[in-house]
This record gives structure tokens, C-alpha cells and sequence, in this order.
């Protein structure tokens, strides 16, 4: 991760940006075949990838999320068994958390109570109860490069469950399934930017709730390269949590109090903040250089406002599928 900074002056006024690329990828999909009396294969990742070549090792590229509902039956499950099972159907022992697959640099992994799930054995182990939803993760390998590479269906995992009112075995196997990867060499890029609010006077200010000072802007994403299905960027407020929709947190060094920064689209909707939007326009065919539309505002949050800077910042991840 490559992270730019950018510095403006004093005034009485003012605004900072910040700006990350990074790489991420969501892409879903899911298929559940029945199989024997209480089994279920879930097909976790299936379909067309495009990855760049230099993706950090451990990198989420898809998730797919399962209930203990869907697992056992019930609101809350044990987890009795867990296997990883390499292409040539060979155990992963400890301490692995992770399983090559056939797409050649990603590997799996399965989640459960936020930790990657390690081997348990039932005849020696105690079960692992859960009743959140069980995550399963296809990422970058740790040990293996991205290469154009294709896979057919191939159970990954095995996911023995049992209920907390009997002792029924319910046997889960996570697969990959049909499914291709291309290796893309490079990335867009994010350049830094700082966006300068103009002057205002304290007495000007319209009252709580309100916004003022407007500025337009774009987001810049540069030089993407083409044949990705998709670019994504994602909005991250910067210094701690949005307390209201495309609200920035005051960066440590505001002195003003009562206001703050709100980012908006060009249509003066709030800006969201972490999920990832399609880049429209972004041509698979042919790549390029997009730019997305903003608004930055001043937004009065207090009854009374007292003179002084008022700093924002956001970051900006690129994902690809």
C-alpha cells in the first residue's frame, strides 16, 4: 500500500485530503447442491477474476458469509471437525489457516468467531461454538504468485457441524467452482489532491444543520490498465468514525469547534463510506483515466461555532475484479 500526504496552510478556513490506493476485491457467488441425508455443498467462488499481478499477499479477493442456520439447523452451532484439503485431496495440518486452490496464487480460508479456523480433530479437540456467520475467504497466497490459471469444481474444505440440542452431524464441504483468473500487470492510481474550502465568517453561518462554502471537485483515477471487469474505489473517513453520512471526522489539528467537513456527489447526495462504487465509466477493452464528481461543504453540527481550521480527510481504495 503506497500512501500519499498532502499539507495546506493556516487560514481560517482550511481542509486537508488524503489519499491511499490499495488493492481489494469483493465478488460473490453461491451454489448449494444436496447431496446425502445431512450434507450440503456450498460453491463459494465460482466465475471470471482479474486480478493485478502485484496483489498483496492475504488480500481478500471474494467472501461469502454462511448462518449457523444454514450450517446446522439452528441459531447456534459446534463445530466438531475441520479439515483443509489440498488439489490432491491431502490434509493441511496445523498450523495452516489456508488452502492453494487451482487458481494459481489464490488460496482459501474459512472464518469462524473472526479468527481463521485452524485443524480440529474430533476425536481429540473440543468443538468451536459459533453463532455468527460463518465467513469464507478466497485470498491471495501467501507462498504464490498470481498467474492466469483456470479451476474446476473442487471441494476445499470440510465443515462437520453438530446441533447444541442433539448430537446430529451436519457435514459441510466448502468448494471452489468453475472458475477463471487473469493476471493484469498494473494499477489505476489515486493522485493526492488537497481541496481548499473558502474564507467564511463566523457571524455568515446559516445555523445548526447547515452547510455552506461549497467547493466542487473530482476524485482522480488514473492510468488503469484495461482488462479488469470491474474498478471500484471506496470512501474512508480518515482519523475516526462519520458520526453523520459523508461527515468527516475533525482531524486532530482543527481549532475551530461546531463545524465540520461534508462530502457530497455532484447531486449533493452524502458520500458513502465503505462500500465499494463502480467506476462507470472504467472500459475493460480499452482502460484509461476517470474522474468522479464531488462537493465538499462546510457543516455547522453545534448551536454555537468558534473561529478557526477546520481539517478533513479521506482515503481512497481501488478494488478489482
Amino acid at each position: 500500500m503506497r500512501l500519499w500526504r498532502s499539507m495546506i496552510g493556516k487560514g481560517l478556513i482550511q481542509r486537508r485530503t488524503q489519499m491511499v490506493r490499495a488493492t481489494a476485491l469483493i465478488a460473490l457467488g453461491l451454489t448449494m447442491v444436496p447431496a446425502d441425508v445431512a450434507a450440503a455443498y456450498f460453491t463459494a467462488f465460482t466465475g471470471s477474476y482479474a486480478l493485478p499481478g502485484s496483489l498483496a499477499t492475504g488480500t481478500v479477493v471474494a467472501r461469502r458469509s454462511y448462518t449457523p442456520t444454514q450450517l446446522c439447523g439452528e441459531t447456534k452451532c459446534r463445530l466438531h471437525q475441520f479439515k483443509l484439503i489440498t488439489m490432491g485431496a491431502v490434509d493441511v495440518g496445523l498450523p495452516a489457516t489456508t488452502v492453494s486452490t487451482r487458481l494459481t496464487g489464490l488460496a482459501m480460508r474459512v472464518i469462524v468467531n473472526g479468527k481463521p479456523q485452524t485443524l480440529i480433530d474430533k476425536w481429540k479437540d473440543q468443538p468451536v461454538i459459533f453463532s455468527t456467520p460463518v465467513e469464507v475467504q478466497l485470498v491471495k497466497d501467501p507462498y504464490v504468485e498470481i498467474k492466469s490459471s483456470t479451476a474446476k469444481e473442487l471441494v476445499h474444505s470440510w465443515f462437520f457441524t453438530k446441533t447444541m440440542t442433539d448430537n446430529t452431524e451436519i457435514i459441510n464441504y466448502f468448494s471452489l467452482g468453475d472458475s477463471t483468473l487473469t493476471r493484469i500487470e498494473g494499477t489505476c492510481s489515486v493522485p493526492t489532491q488537497t481541496v481548499q474550502l473558502p474564507p467564511t465568517i463566523v457571524r455568515n453561518v446559516g445555523g445548526l444543520g447547515s452547510t455552506f462554502g461549497t467547493r466542487e471537485f473530482q476524485i482522480k483515477i488514473n492510468s488503469c490498465p484495461k482488462g479488469y471487469n470491474r474498478v471500484g474505489y471506496t470512501l474512508e473517513p480518515m482519523g475516526g468514525v462519520a458520526d453523520a453520512p459523508g461527515v468527516l471526522p475533525l482531524g486532530t489539528d482543527s481549532t475551530a469547534t461546531g463545524v465540520k467537513i461534508r462530502l457530497t456527489d455532484r447531486d449533493g447526495v452524502a458520500a458513502k463510506f465503505g462500500t465499494s462504487i463502480k467506476v462507470d465509466d472504467y472500459s475493460k477493452t480499452t482502460g484509461g483515466s476517470y474522474a468522479i464528481p464531488m462537493q465538499a461543504s462546510y457543516l455547522q453540527t453545534e448551536a454555537a461555532v468558534t473561529p478557526g481550521s477546520v481539517k478533513g480527510a479521506i482515503s481512497v481504495r481501488l478494488d478489482y475484479q
